[in-house]
């Protein structure tokens, strides 16, 4: 008897395809409405709300991380060399050119406006090889080390990937290793990690388990479609309405990121679990209405390039806007200044995005090459 490979629709691939890139577009969106980015600094009003949107699209990347991993783990990456192997190639293949571009585009940009640089919200502190080094080995945001919220130069964003790295190794050694290792060792990770990233685990978990239990939650479904709207609509009004119940009014932040900058853990498991659900009422839906397709070659090929642009757009995007911003000729409160900024990036991403997944590609085939004994 041929055993099934477990895995999930085209349908539901593309979809998720999607709200990958719309989380790294809301991060993107964050970053270009802020100050000194853009505007003078008032608050946003308007339009620029989307902004507000940086914090739930780290969230949606968690539980989509934990979710993918337990795709692959269970179709492909079957033991823990092929794991390690994808996991290095994964992110190697964007941290690199991204520290790279980092280092590039705020020796330009400092050169054409030290004083923007000066700003905190754009250099917290000075660009140090200790800051490059400690996000290339991904322990940035380990409190261990007192780093004090240390990153690539200008590179913020790059404080999630010290999240993402360990929520990596930690399901490695648990999947792969012997428990006696496994837990004792993933523990002591978590200690030196600190209590923010050990919080955010369970959001990483939560996707994993969705995917290993995605037939079960779908059949407990009864109107998907419904469920699937309001789940979407919690997850985009959770950031406004949680806010008088979440937060340092019942002891919910903890440090993330540039330093001591709190991170209401309240909103990120509300968000979490709403969009837990949001992926089995799509799964319930899509699987309920097997006719619905997407023929057209050109749509889906754009939406497969959006999904692989995701983690270099997020990982690279805010040197972008700083180098862009100082080199703009437009007065930054203009929409034409805002534009500027978007094409730039845009165009910056279809040509990294091939060069990324190439390296990626080439990373893979150079660590899969084991040594043969004589």
């Amino acid at each position: 008897m041929v055993k099934t490979v477990p895995t999930i629709s085209p349908l539901l691939s593309l979809y998720l395809d999607i709200v990958r890139f719309a989380a790294a577009v809301a991060v993107l969106a964050d970053h270009l409405v802020s100050f000194p980015i853009t505007g003078d600094g008032s608050p946003r009003t308007g339009w620029q709300l989307i902004g507000n949107y940086g914090q739930t699209a780290v969230t949606l990347f968690f539980v989509l991380s934990g979710y993918v991993i337990a795709l692959v783990v269970t179709t492909r990456e079957k033991d823990g060399f092929s794991y390690t192997v994808s996991r290095i190639s994964r992110l190697y293949s964007v941290v690199v050119p991204a520290l790279l571009i980092t280092w590039l585009c705020d020796r330009v940009g400092q050169a054409i406006d030290p004083s923007f640089y000066a700003h905190p919200k754009i250099l917290m502190k000075p660009p140090s090889g200790e800051g490059y080094l400690a996000s290339l080995l991904f322990v940035n945001e380990f409190r261990i080390f007192q780093f004090g919220g240390i990153v690539p130069g200008s590179n913020a964003p790059f404080w999630s990937l010290s999240f993402e790295a360990t929520y990596y190794l930690v399901a490695g050694l648990i999947l792969f290793a012997r428990r006696t290792v496994a837990v004792p060792l993933s523990i002591l990770i978590l200690v030196c990690a600190g209590p923010t990233i050990a919080a955010l685990l369970p959001l990483w978990a939560l996707g994993y388990v969705g995917y290993l239990y995605r037939d079960a939650a779908a059949r407990t479904i009864r109107w998907p479609v419904a469920t699937f709207v309001a789940s979407g609509l919690c997850i985009l009004f959770i950031p406004l309405f949680m806010e008088p119940f979440t937060g340092s009014s019942l002891g919910l932040d903890l440090p993330f990121g540039r330093a001591e900058i709190p991170r209401d853990i309240g909103k990120d498991y509300a968000t979490a679990i709403a969009f837990a659900l949001h992926i089995a009422a799509a799964k319930a839906m899509f699987d309920r209405h097997e006719n619905w397709t997407i023929s057209h070659r050109r749509t889906i090929a754009g939406i497969r390039f959006a999904g692989a642009a995701t983690f270099p757009l997020y990982a690279m995007h805010f040197p972008l806007l700083a180098l862009l911003a100082v080199a703009s000729p437009f007065d930054r409160s203009s929409m034409l200044h805002i534009a500027w900024l978007g094409s730039g990036v845009a165009i910056a991403m279809i040509f990294v995005t091939p060069l990324c997944d190439k390296l990626r590609d080439r990373l893979k085939t150079g660590l899969r090459m084991r040594p043969t004994s004589d």
